[in-house]
């Protein structure tokens, strides 16, 4: 299994395909959705029509660590933040001048111990959820502390909900709690869990947000899951039902008995993971992983683009190998954070990274990387698309 060990660091999580008993009745239909390989990549597909570069001020206090994480403000101002060990949140403007630190990670008052997630809350203040004290830091967009909540649990990912309340994902667990989904109020009072959790597979985290927001809708997908779910208010729903034929996760995975012998028959075959879903107005982007097994020491890995068009309901499919052993892509294919309001796909690329292509035609201020260099922060990339 330790050729495998790269794609637990990558998707981080094991989960279940389709509707199956709940406590409470879920929706099962959605909107279903077939994958149909096309051989064309993202970035040479001629769907991106222009990409603009936006570094990142380089300072001791506005590097970027790693497993890193994009989010995009209201106000354009861009939230980047280093989950776990190396837990912070830094905050820069549209142009990437460095604004100010969010928080501090410690265990001292009003310091969070450990970043599990990110999100705002609704009038716009930056929140802070820490898995080990169960807690949620409320900031001000200049870093001010407001106040903590406790939220009761320990949870995977979390994020803020309209009504003021909190969704928790839990995640699968073995069996050790009922729910893989709670919606938590402000004094950590369980108002609905949802997702019953009845498989004996692996605890995992998620290397990727499960959590995305669209105008008065939560959405929440999981990595080896090919549904993804429209919360509102304290109800459920399937809102897609994605399809990859061969490549979907078998039920027989989640019938064993032993959780490790589960995850050794599904490393050993084919399977997809889903990775991101993200919608504007105008248009909704799917990110999946699959896995083909064809050679075992070396499994070939596919990264898998879903955009759809909304005015035409049509959607596009793009898809690109990647090392198994590094796993990287091109410019953009390992490196999307965000869909903006402004069809635009956000990407967060390392230096050394953009230097490769400093002379590639799309994209569209070579001139503002020509100062950067492998010591350089992280540089935003904005994908102009159709």
């Amino acid at each position: 299994m330790k050729r495998h060990l790269w794609l637990i660091g990558l998707f981080l999580c094991m989960g279940i395909a389709g509707c199956k008993r709940q406590t409470m009745q879920i929706s099962c239909e959605g909107e279903y959705v077939r994958y149909e390989a096309s051989g064309v990549d993202l970035l040479s597909s001629g769907v991106i029509k222009k990409i603009t570069a936006i570094p990142l001020e380089t300072q001791r206090q506005s590097l970027i660590g790693i497993l890193h994480q994009l989010y995009v403000a209201d106000n354009g101002d861009y939230y980047i933040v280093t989950l776990k060990r190396y837990s912070n949140v830094l905050r820069f403007d549209a142009h990437g001048n460095f604004l100010n630190v969010i928080g501090r990670r410690g265990r001292g008052p009003q310091e969070f111990i450990e970043i599990a997630d990110f999100s705002f809350d609704g009038m716009g203040n930056p929140i802070v959820y820490s898995d080990l004290d169960n807690t949620a830091y409320y900031f001000s967009p200049d870093g001010k502390f407001l106040k903590s909540v406790d939220l009761g649990t320990r949870f995977l990912r979390a994020t803020y909900d309209r009504d003021n309340d909190h969704f928790l994902y839990l995640g699968f667990n073995n069996i050790v709690g009922k729910w893989r989904l709670q919606k938590v109020d402000n004094e950590g009072n369980v108002v609905q869990g949802y997702l019953e959790n009845d498989y004996k597979v692996l605890m995992f985290g998620e290397a990727t947000p499960v959590f995305s927001h669209h105008r008065d809708a939560v959405y929440l997908r999981e990595a080896y899951n090919n549904v993804v779910y429209r919360l509102r208010g304290n109800e459920i729903e399937v809102a897609f039902r994605f399809d990859f034929g061969r490549y979907n996760i078998p039920q027989s995975f989640f019938r064993k008995k032993d959780a490790i012998e589960a995850s050794e028959s599904l490393v050993a075959n084919d399977f997809m993971a889903t990775r991101r879903f993200m919608q504007n107005d105008d248009y909704i982007l799917f990110e999946a992983m699959i896995q083909k097994a064809d050679n075992h020491d070396t499994p070939t890995v596919i990264m898998v683009h879903g955009i759809k068009n909304k005015k035409t309901d049509s959607w596009s499919w793009f898809e690109r190998e990647i090392d198994s052993l590094s796993p990287d892509g091109d410019l953009i294919t390992t490196s999307i954070q965000w869909l903006s309001s402004r069809n635009e796909i956000v990407c967060l690329v390392d230096p050394s990274k953009i230097l490769e292509y400093r002379d590639h035609p799309l994209l569209a201020n070579p001139e503002v990387i020509a100062g950067l260099t492998n010591n350089s922060n992280h540089v935003i990339l904005l994908c102009e698309f159709e």
